[in-house]
């Protein structure tokens, strides 16, 4: 149900899913040389009805682990997943991220510290306890502008509008 989001830098990474094919001549291209060099994390990936597959992932900047509901539906493999969830960045670099199991979207900076979370579980006909309170019920994947955020929550058959706002503001002069 869960899996994390990979932030790659504009230079590329790569995800081995068979670290034997590293080289081999079934991939598609070759990564440059200065990437190749870079040491190769091991982790571990759910891969159709496989869990806990050995990868590697080079060039990685860093992972987010948290995004739910995670489906796979680029590797060929026949597990149904027939939702297809999503996440976005923001022009700041922020990401917004779905966490399905919690019931709320997560924000996060472009160096992946944790900003703020918001959502709590409710159906449709949960009426929000103010302005900050959001209920979602199942959180599937989020689009962001510079003003708001819309959650596609499924379970309650509807898009919600978040009005992104600051608790506080400061400006400083460019010397």
């Amino acid at each position: 149900m869960y899996g994390s989001i990979v932030k790659f830098p504009p230079s590329g990474g790569v995800i081995w899913y068979d670290p034997k094919h590293r080289l081999s001549p079934s991939v598609e291209g070759k990564p440059p040389e200065t990437l190749l060099a870079e040491p190769a994390l091991k982790v571990q990936a759910h891969l159709g009805y496989h869990t806990r597959v050995p990868i590697e992932v080079q060039g990685a900047e860093w992972f987010r682990f948290g995004f739910a509901p995670f489906t796979l539906t680029h590797t060929g493999s026949n597990t149904c997943m027939c939702q297809g969830a999503g996440f976005d960045v923001d022009e700041f670099g922020r990401v917004f991220y779905p966490n399905l199991g919690q019931f709320r979207v997560e924000v996060i900076d472009n160096s992946n510290n944790f900003i703020t979370a918001f959502g709590r579980y409710g159906n449709e006909d949960d009426a929000p306890q103010g302005p900050a309170d959001v209920v979602l019920a199942w959180p599937l994947s989020v689009a962001v502008s510079d003003t708001y955020a819309y959650v596609a929550d499924t379970l309650n058959r509807r898009v919600v509008r978040v009005k992104l706002d600051y608790a506080a503001e400061a400006s400083a002069a460019v010397p």
